[in-house]
């Protein structure tokens, strides 16, 4: 039997093990809190530095656009009372573009799209991934050739890269390739140095891995060459009316996918000179 002593006793060591539970609830809850919200800060904070990139990258090559890119202005025709813009009159300011950086090559251009940049080739593959054209350190990067081709697009197959930014700017549209439709309305990239212009004509695009070997420079022979662009051909996403012949030259757009691991979408273009 117990005595009346003896359950006070019990009831005051049930109130402290019930308020000890109630502090450690707490505590966890406590502590949960603080994770939360920890968790809310570094997402808010990793937004906003993405943001800040966008936006510093975006001003930089809009500044650049304004110093060294003088697009065409409303002419009136002496036979008619009508106003044309020649849309694809631009005069690129190479002096200043060069002034900027001396890693400079060109400019590089497709209609119906953001594709509208300056062209750089560094002595590595890796410092332009996450430089601008300024060469402040920003992830969205630059357009660059790679280190390993010729600056003046003298070798069989010239290899360029750019990010697949998803805020739509840089080589995002080279991807859109994937899509068979997108062709149509994008069959001609143009580039322009100071020495000569390009017009490169879309032929086939692949979807592949980074540990693809799908990039070239050169060939032992026309054989090898035309080997590689029937890779291309057999495994395309659309359908182009470009043909190959075994001794023309090449320019290949490389950017990221996100279709799948470690995705890359590479378009192989016919170079044109003009």
């Amino acid at each position: 039997m117990v005595s009346g002593k003896d359950r006070k006793t019990m009831e005051q060591n049930r109130k402290k093990k019930h308020k000890k539970l109630s502090r450690a609830g707490r505590i966890i809850t406590d502590l949960i809190l603080v994770a939360a919200l920890g968790v809310a800060g570094y997402s808010g904070y990793k937004l906003y530095e993405g943001l800040s990139t966008y936006s510093q990258s975006k001003n930089v090559y809009d500044e650049i656009r304004e110093t060294a890119v003088k697009k065409p202005e409303t002419v009136k025709q002496e036979d008619s009372s009508q106003q044309e813009t020649q849309e694809d009159v631009y005069v690129i300011d190479h002096a200043a573009l060069s002034a900027i950086n001396s890693d400079y090559v060109g400019w590089i251009r497709m209609k119906n799209s953001y594709i509208d940049y300056p062209m750089v080739q560094g002595t590595d593959n890796s410092f332009y991934l996450d430089h601008l054209y300024t060469k402040e350190y920003n992830y969205v990067g630059s357009v660059f050739i790679d280190c390993n081709n010729s600056r003046d697009f003298s070798d069989r197959n010239t290899v360029i890269y750019a990010h697949n930014v998803k805020n739509g700017t840089m080589f995002m549209e080279i991807a859109k390739f994937e899509d068979p439709s997108y062709y149509a309305d994008h069959d001609v990239i143009e580039i322009e140095t100071q020495e000569c212009n390009y017009k490169l004509y879309p032929v086939a695009g692949i979807l592949t891995n980074g540990s693809d070997n799908y990039v070239a420079y050169n060939f032992a022979s026309d054989e090898e060459f035309m080997n590689y662009v029937s890779y291309f051909t057999g495994n395309s996403t659309f359908t182009s009316n470009v043909v190959l012949e075994p001794t023309d030259q090449t320019v290949l757009l490389s950017t990221c996918s996100y279709s799948l691991e470690d995705g890359r979408y590479a378009l192989l273009c016919r170079l044109v000179r003009e």
